[in-house]
């Protein structure tokens, strides 16, 4: 190839690549398959949960977005014990993009709330009238709270195109503040308790 037209290639390319990194979307939707390890800080041992994460991100400039994050997580058998939890969490925050051409590194803090619904197995046993022999019937024990959370961490987008990226990886430190289920007369009211989970997320980003 002429050195001419090689040369010319090439700043084509570099100018195109600039000109893509350059077109920085007003807004971001993004969607993807969320995993969440899940410690209770409790005499349950850690659990994993699965489900999927929405987020939109209204971008300021090439740097500076806010974000808002809304994630929902399910275990139906933790530990084979018969308990049922999901999480569903919504929080808010910045978050500062570092725009490196077709790489885009992002870090991120979020503050919100975290909703927990759960449920287990709880046999009882009866005696027939008729017969007077046992029976046992398996009934549910709900229980539901909502905490503050947090999170802290970041991720990687790789653009396809002006209005598709892909997110590989999302990974944030995820802290819970749930009391233990209280019964009266068992404990103290007032034990609010920390618990350090992890979210990590994969998924696309739909650009605007």
């Amino acid at each position: 190839m002429d050195i001419k037209k090689f040369m010319a290639l090439g700043i084509f390319f570099l100018f195109g690549v600039t000109a893509f990194a350059q077109d920085i979307p007003k807004a971001e939707v993004y969607l993807g398959y969320s995993f969440t390890r899940v410690n209770s800080a409790i005499n349950v041992p850690a659990f994993s949960a699965n489900g999927g994460l929405g987020e939109i991100a209204f971008n300021f400039n090439k740097f500076f977005s806010v974000v808002g994050s809304f994630n929902t997580t399910h275990n139906g058998n933790i530990h084979n014990l018969n308990v049922d939890q999901t999480l569903f969490d919504y929080m808010f925050g910045p978050r500062i993009n570092f725009r490196m051409g077709r790489i885009v590194p992002f870090g991120e803090a979020l503050f919100g709330a975290t909703h927990d619904a759960r449920s287990f197995a709880v046999p009882t046993t009866f005696f027939t009238p008729i017969t007077g022999q046992p029976v046992t019937v398996t009934t549910r024990f709900v229980n539901s709270a909502t905490a503050f959370s947090q999170e802290f961490g970041g991720g990687l987008d790789l653009p396809i195109n002006k209005h598709l990226s892909f997110r590989p990886i999302k990974l944030d430190y995820y802290m819970t503040r749930f009391q233990p289920v209280f019964f009266p007369g068992l404990g103290n009211v007032n034990r609010n308790r920390n618990q350090n989970n992890l979210n990590y997320s994969t998924g696309f980003s739909f650009r605007f």
